[in-house]
């Protein structure tokens, strides 16, 4: 009785005010559908980012900063980098985006004389502290053909001397030996040497420094005997 008494009741509004009765329909209808607008639109915007993002035929996106243009010329002004929070906030635009993982640059030029191994291990970790980087794997890379770099033990000095003494023994700087010698006696051996070590380390980063063994530094192996600047490349993955 008392829904059929409702409903007789709503019947007779209808009748006693049908005009505020079809705005009052109407505009119900109106918001429903708005809402369904947006939330058609949201999807229809959604699939859009993820079509895209598979379309690039790779599952690692590079987010860098941009260059703002000023009469044609590209300039790096007001260039803004991503920060930590925002790197995180990004996963969450998109489904298909399984991990947004920020990465750290820094690039630094050293002078060095004379052929010796230079432990640079502080100097990294500075930049770690600097740039207030968690964890992460550290890619470092030195961008010359006669020198290098090496992880070995830090806490005897002999151990530099001995390394530096085998290098010489094995690759002698006699110019009779070799074909290029535009720069000298070390010419040649310095790229030798080079070939025998590396340009690259991979060290794991955690607590704002690196994760190295006890007994264990970063070193800058030169093989040239006049003074040179040398230039490093510090690339980080991680928090």
């Amino acid at each position: 009785m008392i829904i059929l008494e409702n409903i007789l009741m709503a019947l007779q509004s209808l009748k006693t005010n049908p005009l505020r009765s079809v705005l009052t329909l109407t505009g119900i209808a109106v918001g429903i559908g708005a809402v369904l607008y947006v939330v058609i639109l949201g999807n229809i915007t959604q699939q859009r980012i993820n079509d895209r993002l598979e379309s690039l035929g790779s599952n690692v996106l590079l987010i860098r900063p941009g260059y703002s243009h000023m009469r044609g010329v590209r300039t790096a002004q007001n260039v803004i980098n991503l920060k930590w929070d925002e790197a995180k906030e990004i996963k969450t635009t998109s489904d298909v985006i399984i991990a947004a993982v920020p990465r750290y640059t820094g690039q630094g030029v050293a002078e060095f004389k004379d052929q010796a191994m230079y432990e640079i291990t502080k100097n990294i970790n500075s930049w770690l502290i600097k740039e207030q980087i968690n964890s992460g794997q550290l890619n470092i890379f030195i961008k010359h053909t006669s020198a290098s770099l090496c992880i070995q033990e830090n806490a005897s000095e002999d151990v530099m001397r001995d390394i530096m003494d085998y290098f010489t023994k094995l690759v002698p700087e006699n110019p009779s030996l070799y074909k290029h010698n535009v720069e000298g006696k070390d010419d040649m051996p310095a790229h030798i040497k080079s070939v025998l070590t590396q340009t690259s380390l991979i060290v794991p980063v955690k607590d704002n420094q690196m994760e190295l063994g006890v007994w264990q530094g970063v070193f800058l192996f030169e093989h040239r005997i006049a003074s040179m600047q040398r230039m490093l490349k510090l690339t980080l993955i991680g928090s």
